[in-house]
């Protein structure tokens, strides 16, 4: 009915049937997008089945205009309030979904024999890696953090990341910013003037992401979403974000952190307190924070000397690790241009810019070769037919390799041939039997 219809359509669900309006019009009740009521006799209301399917009109235009802005999943989240069983359904769910993010995480589900079957029909979980400029996400609510997308990004975070290079010995723990990047706000503006030193990683501490590298600022989610703030943190709050920094520092090897999150941190290397009780941004804290930075320089990196266009390759290597879990094709590129929109050259031609409003890589078509050589991209392999020519639809595709998200760019091939590229509009399980484009073509060779 139109109080389940968004919940079913996060689900997958496209078909309904009015099987239950018509059981609220003989009981003389309305179903409405929050739940069967009485009608309002002092209004004159109508519970005859024009008005019942009025009410599906109504909650079908709110379902295709949060599909439309990215926004379905906070339509969700209000709708699945309207009864226990409809929160019962999201939360086991977001379970299965977290647990198809891997192994790992399917252990710290615990899930029963009944699940490990449903989750067999996922090989992989429908997130997005990519996303249009401007979408926000918001989390306004406790059951916005059961979300799969957040935990795919602390279990990253947790076991995969990999700062830049040269980054790897002196943590810097900076608050976050309600502007997103950070790196625009006033707040963290203040605190580059204070940070002179490419070699020291700055990791922003927040909610409900625990940290967000300076490096993955620009890409989603962490630059796309909205959390309220109160100033407090909650108990699992803290302890998530210990256990991240914890788990950075045991896995990258850093020999100091310098905290100016305003959180007390106990990790097993050395800590200094730059806040010490004041706020982030009192001439005091940032003095303190200067001085820091400076004595680490000095302590860690003696003589080392480090250009913007050298990070900025170290940089670019761990977003290409990110997305695609390599950086070979990097191997010998050079940054050019001016900011915001770099570009990556490799022997003299351009393979590659990066868009931060965007928070992707524009590969070229020159890059198509190199890209395909060092696996970076995922796989479609097309059925034996005629040539390519349009976008990739469901009936053409014989099989992919690689865990294929939504916005991803993917290699298209047939009989082993390169034919080009494709942005993928589905994830990867789409991809088998579904019948409509899967993904949007980019360069044909």
């Amino acid at each position: 009915g139109p109080d389940n219809l968004a919940l079913l359509t996060w689900f997958g669900v496209d078909l309904h049937d009015l099987g239950r309006s018509r059981q609220a019009a003989s009981a003389k009740a309305l179903l409405t997008s929050s739940g069967p009521r009485r009608a309002d006799a002092s209004l004159e209301e109508s519970t005859d089945m024009d008005r019942q399917f009025a009410a599906w009109v109504d909650e079908l235009a709110n379902v295709r205009q949060a599909i439309r802005d990215g926004t379905l999943r906070e339509l969700v989240e209000r709708r699945a309030l309207n009864s226990s069983r409809l929160v019962e359904h999201l939360r086991f769910h977001d379970r299965l979904m977290r647990a198809s993010l891997g192994e790992s995480a399917a252990k710290r589900e615990q899930l029963t024999a009944e699940d490990e079957q449903a989750l067999s029909l996922l090989p992989s979980p429908p997130l997005a890696r990519k996303v249009p400029d401007g979408r926000r996400w918001r989390c306004n609510s406790a059951t916005s953090t059961d979300d799969a997308l957040i935990a795919d990004w602390v279990q990253r975070m947790e076991d995969v990341h990999t700062p830049p290079a040269a980054q790897s010995k002196v943590l810097v723990l900076l608050p976050c910013s309600k502007r997103k990047p950070y790196r625009l706000s006033n707040s963290h503006r203040s605190f580059r003037r204070s940070l002179r030193h490419w070699n020291l990683h700055e990791v922003m501490v927040t909610a409900p992401l625990g940290l967000v590298p300076r490096e993955l600022e620009d890409i989603w989610p962490a630059a796309h979403y909205d959390i309220p703030v109160t100033g407090d943190w909650g108990s699992s709050e803290l302890e998530d974000i210990t256990r991240l920094v914890r788990a950075l520092v045991s896995r990258i090897g850093y020999q100091l952190i310098i905290n100016h999150s305003g959180i007390d941190i106990d990790a097993d290397v050395e800590v200094i307190d730059t806040r010490q009780g004041e706020t982030a941004g009192c001439e005091a804290a940032l003095a303190r924070l200067q001085q820091a930075s400076e004595d680490a320089a000095q302590r860690y990196h003696s003589g080392e000397r480090m250009s913007e266009r050298e990070y900025l390759l170290d940089k670019f290597r761990a977003l290409s690790r990110w997305y695609h879990g390599t950086d070979e094709w990097l191997a010998d590129a050079k940054v050019v241009g001016r900011p915001p929109d770099w570009k990556i050259f490799v022997a003299g031609e351009q393979f590659a810019q990066w868009h931060p409003r965007a928070g992707r890589f524009a590969f070229a078509k020159a890059s198509l070769p190199l890209l395909a050589d060092t696996n970076t991209l995922s796989r479609v392999h097309l059925q034996p037919g005629p040539d390519w020519k349009g976008d990739v639809f469901g009936p053409m595709v014989d099989s992919i390799e690689g865990d294929i998200r939504v916005g991803d760019d993917v290699l298209v091939l047939r009989d082993g041939d390169l034919l080009g590229t494709a942005r993928s509009l589905a994830a990867a399980w789409e991809y088998a039997g579904s019948p409509g484009r899967l993904a949007r073509a980019k360069h044909r060779l």
